[in-house]
């Protein structure tokens, strides 16, 4: 995995699915800068991403449309160990973070 250079970074979007009952097929459109350039294994858009709105760190699972945050994250956090942070939103016990639910969560977007 590597990580894009500073100077190639653009603020972007990423969907996530509403689950809220009044609202089951509705997509919510974020604000996100996607961090992550090149994977051998998977796209690497959004696997680690900031969101400027929350002022956060997470990542987007594009297949499920879910994020998982992961609050009061340094930068310094990640890079000491980046596993668990690119790998979070495959991880089932959430070692890392929380997925969000806009249900739940208040969050701002587009």
């Amino acid at each position: 995995m590597v990580v894009k250079d500073a100077r190639t970074l653009e603020l972007g979007h990423v969907f996530v699915a509403n689950l809220s009952e009044e609202d089951t097929d509705s997509l919510c459109r974020i604000p996100a800068i996607s961090l992550t350039d090149e994977s051998d294994i998977f796209d690497p858009e959004f696997i680690l991403m900031w969101l400027p709105n929350e002022q956060c760190y997470g990542t987007w699972d594009g297949d499920h449309q879910t994020v998982t945050l992961f609050p009061n994250t340094t930068w310094a956090d990640i890079a000491k160990d980046p596993a668990p942070f690119l790998g979070a939103q495959w991880d089932p016990h959430q070692r890392v973070g929380y997925q969000l639910d806009l249900a739940t969560h208040s969050i701002r977007y587009d």
